[in-house]
């Protein structure tokens, strides 16, 4: 999930109160796709009314998103 392997994939981001959502988009020629999603809870409080109040626990959970490569 989420390779480097070609230059035409994108990665889509989306953090709320409740969770940080990916999707990793392929590029074909005529049109785009998902390739791969992930998602991940955030603890109550790392982000409240859509602004970030503990950076530290974001962090974390976005090394936890991205350890799930694979799984």
């Amino acid at each position: 999930m989420f390779t480097t392997k070609s230059k035409k994939k994108k990665l889509s981001l989306q953090i709320t109160d409740q969770m940080i959502s990916a999707l990793e988009l392929g590029d074909h020629s005529t049109h785009s796709s998902i390739s791969h999603t992930r998602h991940v809870q955030l603890d109550p409080g790392v982000v409240h009314g859509g602004r970030l109040q503990k950076p530290g626990k974001l962090k974390s959970a976005l090394h936890q998103l991205f350890a799930k490569q694979g799984k």
